[in-house]
Formats: structure tokens, sequence, C-alpha cells
């Protein structure tokens, strides 16, 4: 049967994406000094569940539909705001059920895609046993519905082409894959039940789209090993772009046909989103009635008529309905205006599996075989002139015209300009804006000791050299690199993320059950000692990867939330590797830890030389003032600062020299993201000077 919607053949193809801010400044608990009765039985404990979080207390509301929305930081308030969008996205398909049934369609049909990123969707679920909220629970039941679909991404959000070894990039995407596959499979048993409809389509969603081909093809592997294992048939799989990504001139013909890319004789279907329409419906808020326009004047310039079906996508950040009070009701109302006129809109999962499975009319030249610029992002002109569509806006780094690279410049960053009373200053009934230029230089520093401490902690991974192959490798010596660390490592994500793998596999997994099992060691012979140990060694690479996500580079301003708790977790990640070595009795190793902390986090001013910033076109003293605390009467830059601070609180005891018990009264304050957190007119910060103004400590 083939679907006949009244205004032709046009599908808006809509999809969303969604990651938390950075409100982390350390983990609850501190390790033993040493792993005897009573402190070994209680860091068992600890270690079979995912690390308890301290937050960042900044109190921060927004409002969306008339409802105010408060969090202590601004997690928990977009977690708040959450559950509100999913309820604005089932009062659209319920109102609009009696269309979708004249459209031909006995059931719900998917009309958005929607990729939260596990650690999110993990603490959507924390939050719901801690307050009773039901945001985890509304998610599974859209797609459970058949309202929206869930689409696959990693855990934290990691721009992949800047990590440069292959064994971390397969860990993310097969722990990726993973983690979503139990929810794809409950939302296609509604696909297969009620739309009768046979194949699994599966969406994968790269952070800020960020590619390159060998990205592409680890992912079609782990998806495929994925769906193979469980005896998955008729599986497909398609990535999403923005159309800036392709070496296409036609982008019009581009975002409205079905491609695919061929990756080592595997084809992989894509969709491409048109940069401007996207950022208009989010951030510009248009009238319903220009939505629509816009909509039509695409099909109406089109003169192809009704010979086959095509579409037209629009992919936004979650976030982004909270731009404005509005944001989240017109997204809502420009749904229900779609259907009402007739606009069949869907999830791109559904769209492909009906022109697949020849329910929509196909040209004769779809699928059609195209390319993705390689190291390319969906940054977009709008907001990042200069590299529109590559990596420059994570790296800090630009290329020139002879092939050589620089640190990219000075960024205008803004924020609303507020009086003694922290009210807006108006002037002719007009917001004053705020402006500064900042550095970009910073990004290179901090990347550079991200990559280090990465390849410290985890080690060769070819070889059972250094880091956590060498710990894994002293356990059993007959493991085989890389592959049984991978699924170790992998694995491990059944603790990190338990309560998700309860609801979705209705049980429990014990640490030493998964240690013994991938580890390949008799359980008999694995004392407690031997699983605190690894328990802390695989904490330790989780703790790196957390480090690496991209809001910690994302943002204009150094000192911000999102650095604070990307050094927290590097400091996190070197200390648990110092205390594995120290319960292992390997001191020199001990040292090498204690090292690279000092080096790289409390030193971290000397970067400049270490990662010679100079030849990247960046003056020593340009470093120097692009690193300074933001906040009035501190002493250390922001790296520094939750170095000194986590390490305090963990390392006082171990004679560490420079390290101090006093450095424990260090605050967690940053400066806000100016552009992000301070630019919007609908987020109220109880404090806007500076994020965070008091201290759990």
């Amino acid at each position: 049967m083939f679907i006949k919607d009244n205004q032709g053949m046009m599908h808006p193809l809509e999809h969303s994406v969604g990651a938390l801010s950075g409100c982390y400044i350390d983990i609850e608990d501190k390790f033993p000094d040493r792993l005897d009765t009573e402190s070994k039985k209680s860091a068992f404990d600890s270690l079979n569940n995912p690390p308890f979080l301290r937050e960042r207390y900044s109190p921060v509301s927004t409002e969306v539909n008339e409802k105010t929305f408060r969090g202590i930081n601004m997690s928990r308030m977009l977690l708040k705001s959450y559950q509100e969008f999913m309820n604005l996205m089932k009062e659209a398909a319920l109102q609009n059920r009696q269309l979708i049934y004249r459209m031909g369609e006995k059931k719900f049909i998917p009309f958005l895609g929607l990729a939260i990123d596990p650690a999110t969707l993990h603490r959507a679920l924390e939050m719901d046993y801690e307050t009773g909220t039901k945001i985890y629970s509304t998610y599974t039941s859209l797609f459970q519905s058949g309202i929206i679909t869930p689409t696959i991404t990693i855990p934290f959000h990691i721009i992949l082409p800047t990590l440069k070894e292959d064994f971390d990039i397969r860990f993310c995407l097969r722990t990726a894959v993973q983690f979503y596959m139990p929810l794809l499979e409950l939302y296609h048993q509604y696909i297969h039940k009620y739309l009768k409809e046979k194949t699994f389509i599966a969406g994968f969603w790269f952070p800020e789209c960020a590619y390159n081909d060998r990205i592409g093809k680890i992912a079609s592997e782990e998806f495929y090993r994925e769906t193979k294992k469980r005896g998955i048939n008729k599986a497909q799989l398609y990535f999403m772009f923005d159309a800036g990504q392709s070496p296409e001139e036609n982008k019009d013909e581009l975002i409205k046909r079905v491609n695919y890319i061929s990756l080592s004789k595997t084809n992989i279907w894509c969709f491409f989103r048109e940069n401007y329409f996207s950022n208009w419906v989010c951030y510009q808020n248009p009238s319903i009635k220009k939505v629509l326009d816009k909509t039509m004047a695409k099909l109406n310039t089109d003169k192809r008529k009704n010979i086959a079906k095509y579409h037209w996508c629009h992919f936004f950040e979650y976030e982004a309905l909270i731009h404005s009070k509005k944001s989240a009701v017109n997204f809502k109302n420009i749904i229900v205006k779609f259907f009402e006129t007739q606009y069949l809109p869907l999830a791109p999962n559904e769209y492909l599996r009906r022109k697949l499975e020849k329910r929509y009319l196909s040209f004769s030249y779809e699928p059609y075989k195209t390319q993705i610029n390689d190291n390319s992002s969906w940054v977009g002109l709008s907001t990042w002139e200069g590299d529109p569509y590559g990596l420059t806006r994570w790296t800090g780094l630009c290329t020139l015209e002879d092939g050589s690279q620089c640190a990219d410049g000075k960024k205008v960053v803004s924020r609303i300009q507020l009086d003694e009373d922290n009210n807006p200053v108006m002037e002719d009934k007009e917001i004053c804006i705020e402006e500064k230029e900042v550095e970009q230089c910073w990004k290179v520093a901090l990347n550079g000791v991200k990559e280090e401490i990465l390849d410290f902690v985890r080690g060769n991974p070819r070889k059972p050299e250094r880091g956590v192959m060498e710990i894994l490798h002293h356990f059993n010596k007959k493991l085989s690199f890389p592959e049984d660390a991978l699924n170790l490592f992998a694995a491990y994500q059944k603790i990190y993320f338990k309560e998700h793998f309860i609801v979705q596999e209705k049980k429990s997994v014990e640490l030493n059950d998964l240690i013994a099992k991938y580890l390949k060691i008799n359980k008999k012979n694995l004392s407690q000692n031997d699983v605190c140990i690894i328990g802390y060694a695989l904490r330790a690479y989780y703790f790196v990867l957390e480090a690496h996500r991209s809001s910690s580079v994302h943002w204009e301003n150094f000192d911000n939330q999102h650095v604070y708790q990307c050094s927290m977790y590097l400091s996190l990640s070197l200390i648990t590797l110092y205390y594995v070595y120290k319960y292992l009795g390997w001191s020199e190793k001990q040292q090498s830890c204690l090292d690279l902390y000092y080096h790289l986090l409390i030193k971290f001013d000397t970067t400049y030389n270490r990662y010679n910033l100079k030849q990247y076109k960046v003056t020593k003293k340009v470093f120097t003032e692009t690193i300074k605390p933001a906040i009035d009467n501190v002493r250390y830059n922001v790296v520094a600062r939750a170095a000194r601070k986590v390490g305090a609180r963990h390392l006082s005891d171990e004679n560490v020299s420079f390290i101090q018990k006093k450095d424990a009264e260090l605050k967690s304050y940053t400066d806000h993201v100016w552009n992000g957190e301070l630019h919007r007119a609908n987020i109220f910060w109880d404090e806007p000077n500076y994020c965070d103004h008091l201290d759990f400590d």
C-alpha cells in the first residue's frame, strides 16, 4: 500500500539530540588507604555500583509551556525540562490521532528520532529514583507507543575524530550499540506487531556529527556484530549529517533524496539536514505560518510532482526547546500543523523503512551514492566562521593555506548586562548585551593534556604495556589484546550504567562475575582484593573518557564549569590509577601518576612549552592571559583549581608534596559560559556573576 498525503510527496523528518552540561565536582567515596578487611568490603560494595558523584550547587530555572522548572544546577533543571518536552510530544501524537488514521495509518507512527547520550539517560533514571520524576519511563513509553524512535549515540559525548587510537573509538561505539540495543528491540516490537514492518533499522548520531570514514567503518562493524549476535535479521543502519559536510554542490537534491556511503563493501544509509532551516526553527522562534510557508515553498519549487516520495530533514538539540519560553510549545504546534495540513512528519528511521520496503515510491536515482568530508561536523557557518564544518571549534586549531596549523584566534562572547540587583540593563526598551573577545589557544593545551592522560591510563592497547592494559595482563597473562580487553571494558558499562541494564534486562550483574567472565579467570581464583583492584582500574579508564566530553572544549571562554568537570575527571582518573598501583605495590608507577598529575594539571600553565604552542603562533603572554582565573580573589586557573581541590580530598594523607590540605577549602566557582548560559533570556540564575555560590564542603 502506498500512503498518499494530500500535499504531495514531501515528508519532514524530525530528529533531536540531548546531552547534559558539566555539573560534577568530585566523587563521594574516598579511596581506602589499603584493602584490609573492613575497607575492602566497603570498596567492593561501592565498586558494584556506579560512582556516586558530588554535584555543583548553582540554582537555575527556566520556563516551558507556562511552567517553571528549577534545579540545583543546569543538568537537573534540563532533566526536569525533558519530562515536559516528552509530555508535549505525547500531546502532539494524541492530538493528531484522528488525522493519522485519515492518512491511512492504523496506529501511531514515530514522528521524531531522539538520541540522548547514555550518561544523560542513566542520570535521568537515577533522578527518577531520587525525586519521583518519571523521565526515563516517559521516554521508553514514547517509543513503546510508536511516537518516537530511539537513536544510538555514544557515552561521554566525545568528538570521535579527535581520538588517536582505534581502540578508544571502537570502545565508544561498541558501548553505544550495546547500551541502546535493548531499547531498539523494544521499539521494534511495536513496529513489527502494529505496523507490520519487518526491517530492523537503527540510526547512529555521532556527537556533533563529527565524522570520518574510519569512524563510520567501525560503527558499521559494531552494529552488525551486535545484531548478528542477537539473531536480528534484515538489519539496516543509517547515519545523520549536516548538508555542509557533503562535498556535493547541489544541497537541495542532497537533503531530499535517500543517500548511501560505501564503507569496506558495506553500504550505510545517510540523511542530511539543511543547517539554515534547523537553526531558524530552533533559535529564531518563527511563527507556525512562516514554518509552513517555507515548507510548502520547498514542495512547490520542486518540479517532479507526485512521481515519488521525498523528505526534508530537521535536526535540533533538545536543549533548544528552552531557548525561549515559547520554543517547546511552538515545536509541538508545528508538528500538529504538519499533520493538519497533511504533511506526514516522520522519524528518519520510519521513512527509510518505508522506502526500503517499497511502501513509498523512490526516484530512479535512489539510493544515491555520496560521500562525507573527513573530519567534518555540523557546527555550521552561522556559529563558527572560518571553519564552518570542520573540527576547529573543539581542537582550537586552524589549517592555513600552506598546510601548516595555527591556533584559532579571538572569538566574541556575549552575555546579558546586569545591574547591581542582577536585573537586565535596558536601553531604548532593548536588553543591553556585554561583549568581550577571548582567545581559543587554551583548547590546544587542554586537548594535549587529555590525550596524554588517556594514553597513560589506558596503556598500549595492542600489547600489555602500561596503564590498565598492563594491570589486566598482570591478572591473566593469556589474555588476547586488544579484543579481550575491549570486551571487558565494554561489559563494565553494566556496572557504570547499572540501573539502565537492570530495567532493560531485568537482572543485575555483579562485578566479580563480570570480571571472571571477561578476564577469563576462574571465579574461585578471584579474590575480593583482585576484584577491587580491577574495578578501580576500569573506573580509571571510564573517568578519563568522561573528561573527553565535547562540552569541555565547546565554548569559547576558558574558565567555566565544563572545563572544571573535565579537570576533575582527569584528576580522578590519575588518582584512581595511583591507588591501583598502591594496592599492587608498584611504587614506581605510583610516582609516575603523581608526576603526570603535577606537570599536566597542577602546573597547567606550563603546558605552553610542553605542547610547543609557539609553533601554532601563540605567544606565552597571550596563553598566560587566556588561562587566568575569571573569578575574583581566586589564585589558580580552573584546571589547577579543580586538580588541587580533588587532590586535597583524595591525596592529602599520601604525603604528596604539591597537595596541601588547605586546598580542600578551594571553592569550585567558575565563570558562566557566556554564549551558552548568560545570553539566553529564558535561563535564570540565582547567581549570574559566577557558577556555584555554595559548596558542600
